[in-house]
């Protein structure tokens, strides 16, 4: 069942490529002039036809690619080789380069065009993945350590300026080159100001190139909330639910997901315990804590809690 999914969903998404590639070579074609005797998706015997005014529109077998049959491109006999009459006017190769060129450009530029569209859809209906200027994991011995702040603080402010998601904090603290900063945190025991001076540090960036940053020595906080669950993998044997939240490892307090996969990466093979507050609304009582045991085995107790994560696949920068 899955492979024909994945079957359905590949000619699926080719076939809006291709549709929509093909519509940029006709649109253009349309627009300088061009005849189109055929607008064909797939290759191959035609399986359905309809006959406009001038051109003639098929969906073929082969749903591999597409094409535009232009008045005058008469050099491939798969696209219904040389046509008996032409109006010259509308030929293809009677037209300026500089014509040719976009016809010919028009079909991978659309693709652009698509891509663009789909992902400011995303953005408008989906949003982009941000994070709260909480502190996670706090690196012992980093500025963040030294400053005194700790796993949960919200940061709200750098030298009296308001800061809301974590980008703001790591915008402002690249800004001030390893100058002191003046941070203000909102703790359990209140609001409080530190001074907090950023540490240098070489890290990669996605080609490979060694840039020079400035750290805080902490990450954004990432509730230890379970997103999902792989089947017959360690958390689903036992009994992790979607949105339960681990509060304990070992009778130890879980204060973030980083926490947690740094405490049960060295486990392997190993049996633990720990405590989750479910959110099963079926159950007797949705909050109350219940113990559970998992032992993974080699290799897949990271990933597969990693990954159960709501947002553990986002991109996660020290600052």
């Amino acid at each position: 069942m899955a492979t024909v999914q994945m079957l359905v969903s590949f000619v699926v998404v080719l076939g809006i490529l291709i549709v929509v590639h093909e519509l940029g070579h006709f649109l253009m074609a349309r627009l300088a002039g061009v005849g189109v005797e055929r607008f064909s998706i797939g290759f191959g015997p035609v399986l359905w036809r309809f006959r406009g005014k001038e051109t003639e529109y098929c969906l073929s077998l082969v749903p591999m690619g597409g094409y535009v049959k232009m008045m005058g491109d008469d050099e491939n006999p798969l696209e219904g080789g040389k046509a008996a009459s032409i109006d010259p006017a509308k030929a293809f190769n009677g037209k300026p380069l500089a014509a040719r060129f976009l016809i010919v450009f028009a079909g991978p530029a659309m693709n652009f065009v698509l891509a663009a569209v789909i992902a400011g859809l995303m953005f408008m209906l989906v949003g982009r993945p941000v994070a709260p200027a909480v502190a996670g994991r706090v690196t012992e011995g980093g500025p963040a350590a030294q400053a005194g702040l700790r796993t949960g603080d919200r940061i709200v402010a750098v030298d009296g300026k308001p800061v809301q998601y974590w980008e703001d904090l790591a915008r402002a603290v690249q800004a001030a080159k390893g100058g002191p900063l003046r941070v203000t945190v909102q703790g359990p025991a209140g609001e409080r100001t530190v001074a907090l001076t950023p540490a240098q540090a070489k890290r990669k960036d996605l080609f490979g190139d060694e840039q020079t940053v400035w750290e805080i020595g902490a990450t954004p906080f990432i509730a230890a909330v379970i997103g999902d669950t792989v089947s017959g993998d360690p958390a689903d044997e036992a009994g992790l639910k979607a949105g339960d939240v681990v509060v304990a490892l070992q009778g130890q307090p879980v204060l973030s997901w980083d926490e947690l996969a740094e405490r049960i990466r060295p486990r392997k093979q190993f049996p633990f315990g720990f405590q989750v507050r479910t959110t099963d609304s079926s159950a007797p009582d949705a909050s109350a804590r219940r113990p559970r045991t998992s032992s993974p085995t080699a290799g897949s107790a990271t990933s597969s809690w990693s990954t159960s994560s709501p947002t553990s696949r986002r991109a996660r920068r020290s600052t």
